[in-house]
């Protein structure tokens, strides 16, 4: 077995993919990463530095019968680029046009009634965009980090559109403004640091 340790911008379908394993599945469930998962919950939200223990990959035997065709399949798992548009009073800007650019390869996709759109994505996939309006926003693929991390809780506020860019200083009246704005719209006590109730709302209103 091997023990990676994660890097920023991994997740468990990118290692899977790395170690030749056909889903995350069998990485995530091994019995030396219960702690992992127990902490991170999200295989697909890992933290640089991070632990994940490889295990040796095991060859499975198939019975087939001589003097005939036989077709196999090897199903792997399949991931899904979500992105959720707001306008500025975070309401869903639904049945909107927009351009996805995965790779370099763009598709134009619509809206939802929840302002979502979605698109196909392969594990090694790193670099995305939105475009709409003429603006175009860029999409690192797994390089959110958990929420319990201030460059976690403070990419999602960004996401929600209370904070403008990463603040180092935790004592930043713009960060402490931005976190009780979130606090009081989401009926969190109001102190204006980030507690784990407040990452756990944040959490919940992100999506992820």
């Amino acid at each position: 077995m091997v023990r990676h340790t994660v890097q920023q911008g991994e997740h468990l379908s990118a290692l899977a993919e790395q170690y030749g394993f056909h889903g995350y599945a069998a990485i995530w469930e091994h019995p030396d990463n219960a702690e992992l998962k127990q902490r991170r919950k999200n295989p697909h939200i890992l933290a640089p530095g991070d632990e994940v223990t490889i295990p040796d990959r095991k060859a499975k035997v198939v019975d087939l019968a001589t003097g005939a065709s036989h077709r196999l399949e090897v199903r792997r798992s399949t991931l899904t680029l979500r992105l959720v548009i707001l306008d500025g009073s975070r309401h869903p800007r639904s049945n909107e046009s927009c351009a996805m650019t995965v790779e370099g390869t763009s598709r134009a996709v619509t809206t939802d009634d929840d302002g979502k759109v979605e698109r196909a994505i392969t594990a090694t996939d790193r670099r995305a965009s939105l475009e709409l309006d003429d603006v175009e926003i860029p999409v690192d693929i797994g390089a959110l980090d958990p929420v319990d991390r201030p460059s976690g809780w403070q990419a999602r506020l960004i996401n929600l559109g209370y904070l403008e860019s990463p603040i180092d200083d935790e004592d930043d009246p713009d960060l402490r403004s931005a976190v009780e704005e979130f606090q009081c719209d989401y009926q969190v006590t109001l102190t204006g640091r980030c507690d784990a109730a407040t990452q756990q709302k944040i959490l919940e209103a992100h999506g992820v």
